[in-house]
């Protein structure tokens, strides 16, 4: 079909989390009609995730992530480790019900 079946992000981790600038590029790519189609009076015509959203990107099975972290895993998973909760838990659901994060 031509569509992509892998994300890969690749990016340092900032204060534990992602740069700003690839905050506001997930931002400006993951949005409404896009990404995701939210319930409305007209209902939701596909899968609904967890999230309550239609997804749209369903053509995306994996996520590949690349980071480094300037703390040791212990610290980092004290943390919250919120970048991998931000892919997993708020993008992940855009994509198709199989989709792993690797």
């Amino acid at each position: 079909t031509g569509c992509t079946e892998d994300l890969i992000l690749v990016y340092p981790t900032w204060w534990f989390n992602f740069p700003a600038a690839l905050k506001g590029w997930v931002d400006r790519v993951f949005l409404p009609h896009v990404a995701f189609r939210l319930p409305g009076k007209h209902g939701v015509h596909g899968e609904v995730a967890a999230t309550g959203l239609e997804p749209l990107l369903t053509n995306i099975e994996r996520v590949g992530v690349v980071t480094t972290y300037g703390a040791s895993r212990l610290v980092v998973t004290a943390a919250g480790d919120n970048g991998r909760r931000m892919i997993s838990n708020g993008l992940r659901p855009l994509f198709a019900s199989n989709c792993v994060v690797m």
